[in-house]
């Protein structure tokens, strides 16, 4: 069941799946890879930041799911999640640019390579979800990313964006009802 530590639990196996591949050969440290906001970077060499959640409507069911004889419960939200990916390289001015590139094409290979997320890469709840869990690259327009930076007063800085979807957190939510044990069926004649 996935429960509604779904989008933390995502975010860190996003950032495990980075670690393992970009350290060290690409980044030194795994301490330099982690969630944050374009406005506080902090010492990450990698930010992973989800922008946005929206619902799923392609994964979405509106089926009461059995649990048992008497119990049913409602579906989970699926969620499609808006990933951006952002270096922040802390060389010299004159290796800085060529360093964010060669972290953001570390990335954007590892994405590429693992569009869909095995089990074994998923934690906690996330294992346990159905749906397999894919990532897939948008290609945004110049004047779209642009945009998304403005909203952090930021000066624009080149990012990869990517959607994550399905990602389910499963509802509370449950009725109860009762089994039908039996059925009683009447047929009145009707005379002309």
């Amino acid at each position: 069941m996935a429960d509604y530590q779904s989008i933390s639990l995502l975010s860190q196996s996003v950032i495990n799946l980075l670690k393992k591949n970009l350290c060290p050969d690409i980044i030194k440290n795994e301490n330099q890879i982690g969630a944050c906001s374009p406005s506080d970077t902090g010492d990450y060499a990698l930010g992973v930041y989800f922008y946005y959640l929206k619902e799923d409507h392609n994964n979405m069911s509106y089926d009461l799911i059995p649990v048992s004889d008497t119990l049913r419960v409602f579906p989970p939200v699926m969620l499609k999640v808006g990933m951006m990916i952002t270096a922040y390289s802390q060389a010299t001015i004159s290796e800085r640019a060529n360093d964010e590139y060669k972290i953001l094409g570390g990335a954007i290979q590892i994405f590429h390579d693992n569009r869909i997320l095995d089990k074994s890469m998923l934690m906690g709840s996330l294992k346990e979800q159905k749906e397999k869990i894919s990532i897939q690259y948008m290609n945004l327009e110049f004047e779209e990313q642009v945009r998304i930076w403005s909203i952090f007063n930021e000066p624009y800085k080149m990012s990869a964006f990517y959607e994550i979807s399905p990602v389910s957190i499963d509802s509370t939510k449950s009725v109860s009802s009762k089994p039908v044990t039996s059925v009683d069926i009447s047929v009145d004649r009707k005379d002309k």
